[in-house]
Parts: C-alpha cells; structure tokens; sequence
C-alpha cells in the first residue's frame, strides 16, 4: 500500500512542474506584449504608432488599429 502512495505521488510531480513552466511562460509572454505595446511609437510617414520586432533574421513591423476592419473577426479568449 506505501509503494502506490509512493508511485502516486512521484507521478504527479511532472504535471505539477508543466503547470509551473505554463504559467511562467503565460507571464512572461503578458510582460512581452505590455513592453512591445509601450515600445510603440508614431514615425514620420505613418502617425499611428507602431514598433519594429527583429526576430530570426526578419523585422515584422507592428502597427496599432486605430479600429478594426469589417472583415476582420476579433478574437475572444474564454
């Protein structure tokens, strides 16, 4: 009977870590993104803010909306 409490408790332990990791990274993406919103700036051709991401050898510019388009679908998170 000890060693199923044993096995029971040893197993759980990868889950609770996954879910420590998870939310580590649920974090650490929300301060990215609140950083790169910060980060945007109006330039000389365009007014509307926006920000330069370089990543793996590419530069994605991003742009704030002003409003969203009627063909485009918001998306919600439940």
């Amino acid at each position: 009977m000890a060693l199923i409490s044993l096995l029971t408790d040893d197993a759980a332990i990868p889950p609770r870590w996954l879910h420590v990791v998870a939310a580590m990274v649920w974090v650490g993406a929300a301060f990215a993104l609140a950083r790169l919103d910060l980060a945007m700036r109006p330039r000389d051709a365009d007014p509307r803010p926006q920000s330069l991401l370089l990543h793996a050898g590419g530069g994605f510019r991003f742009c704030r909306a002003e409003e969203a388009d009627a063909a485009e679908r918001a998306l919600n998170f439940k």
